[in-house]
């Protein structure tokens, strides 16, 4: 278990806590920018931790994925299948990806 741990403590993995999931940028005149930034000032609490609000000046109302947001245990399946692969285990590995669809 210790191999694995140690294996599993370098590797990067997904933030599920804090950060925004959602970013949306555009002109301050678009309506939905103005009332975010409107919302934002009001209450920063409410769109913390979900939504980043950036305006850029003359641009179009853009919306993009900040990070990337799936289940903690698909996330563990694959540092598992990614371990096993890793280690030889070839078969386990795409037995273990094709079961959960990793």
């Amino acid at each position: 278990m210790g191999q694995f741990y140690d294996y599993l403590s370098g590797r990067d993995r997904i933030d599920q806590s804090g950060g925004a999931v959602l970013r949306v940028t555009g002109d301050r005149s678009i309506p939905l920018m103005d009332a975010l930034l409107a919302l934002r000032t009001a209450k920063p609490e409410m769109l913390d931790g979900l939504v980043d609000v950036i305006p850029t000046d003359g641009e179009k109302l853009r919306f993009s994925e900040v990070r990337q947001f799936r289940p903690p245990y698909l996330k563990a399946l694959g540092d598992i299948s990614q371990f096993l692969q890793d280690n030889g285990y070839e078969a386990a590995s795409k037995f273990l990806d094709c079961s959960f669809e990793l």
